[in-house]
């Protein structure tokens, strides 16, 4: 491949571990950034993640870390580059390590034994283009569990603005379980994607692209981050995904409707203990959440919130948002459970 580099230096198993420590730790604090995103500063929160960029720009300025990503993308396929081989266009190395270094802060992985996660466009776009195995992974690290995928074509047909160009029509679904809510984005066979089609393409190409774009929307559902696609979707197929985000809500003061604030505000607590670095400050907050989880009387958890949680807080100065946090939590779980008795 003419796009190959000669000047990356030789690797052996030693350095190649190396390389990818290197990226990890990065890509593990880009994670705990975004779990405690939720519950903090927004503006905080950015300065931190463009520290956190300039820590990576220096390990991708590493040779080592430089060669084992290239090798990745070049010669093992393991990152998808766009090189376009019949005009011998190809892209170039410095803009795959530009693409994959946004890929790690996305928290996409470099090599996936399901498929590449993303691909490394031929344009101007510097943002990974994220693939099915990328929106199954962010999907799953979010914590979304019982994923669900369908799709089925309908058939084909010709364009309305142009005959001579054909559509293949396809509808489908996809779901899954975040936050004890269940989330549905779907098209049905009355707004299905229109997908355009050559003769020489099968079915299997256009469900693929299909199933990607239910996985994007169900991403932008779950976590409210929408993703920008290199190749935006005509008009008619913009803003019609159904999203069903759960089922009706439990009528107040029944032991369902208290479960549901405090399922909401221990999720989001959880989130942000995940997300600290200190190790100490991580397992005194994860225990004062322990000690609000597993109460089994309204009486006995008001005492711990006096004698231990409040005065562990206390001691630990959240932020004022993470404070109201863990006062919803305990308050909603009292009421949870006098409402059992």
């Amino acid at each position: 491949m003419a796009n190959s580099s000669g000047n990356l230096p030789a690797l052996t198993a030693a350095t190649m571990k190396q390389a990818g420590a290197l990226v990890t730790t990065v890509g593990k604090e880009f994670h705990a950034l975004g779990q405690r995103s939720q519950a903090e500063d927004a503006m905080m929160i950015s300065f931190e993640r463009a520290a956190l960029m300039m820590q990576l720009d220096d390990v991708f300025s590493r040779p080592e870390v430089a060669a084992v990503v290239l090798l990745m993308a070049n010669k093992w396929g393991w990152i998808e580059v766009a090189h376009d081989d019949k005009k011998n266009n190809y892209v170039p190395d410095e803009k795959i390590l530009r693409v994959c270094k946004q890929a790690v802060s996305m928290g996409l992985l470099l090599g996936d034994p399901a498929g590449p996660q993303f691909c490394v466009m031929n344009g101007k776009s510097v943002m990974p283009h994220i693939k099915e195995a990328g929106f199954r992974h962010k999907l799953k690290s979010l914590g979304a569990t019982n994923l669900r995928l369908s799709v089925a074509v309908i058939g084909v047909e010709s364009r309305p603005n142009n005959a001579q160009q054909n559509d293949m029509l396809i509808c489908g679904s996809a779901s899954c379980t975040f936050g004890g809510k269940e989330f549905r984005v779907e098209r049905s066979r009355d707004t299905p994607y229109r997908l355009q089609c050559w003769p020489s393409d099968g079915p299997d190409k256009n469900e693929g692209l299909a199933k990607r774009r239910l996985l994007r929307d169900l991403w932008a559902a779950v976590s409210g981050e929408s993703i920008e696609d290199e190749e935006p979707e005509a008009p008619q197929q913009q803003a019609v995904t159904t999203i069903i985000h759960s089922d009706p809500a439990p009528l107040e003061g029944t032991v369902a409707y208290h479960s549901g604030l405090y399922n909401t505000a221990h999720f989001e607590l959880q989130r942000y203990v995940n997300g600290i670095t200190d190790d100490d400050a991580k397992a005194r907050f994860g225990l004062c959440l322990e000690l609000i989880h597993h109460a089994d009387s309204a009486e006995g958890l008001k005492d711990r919130w006096k004698n231990d949680i409040a005065p562990a807080l206390k001691e630990l100065r959240p932020k004022p948002e993470i404070m109201d946090l863990f006062r919803e939590a305990c308050k909603q779980r009292g009421l949870s459970l006098e409402a059992t008795r």
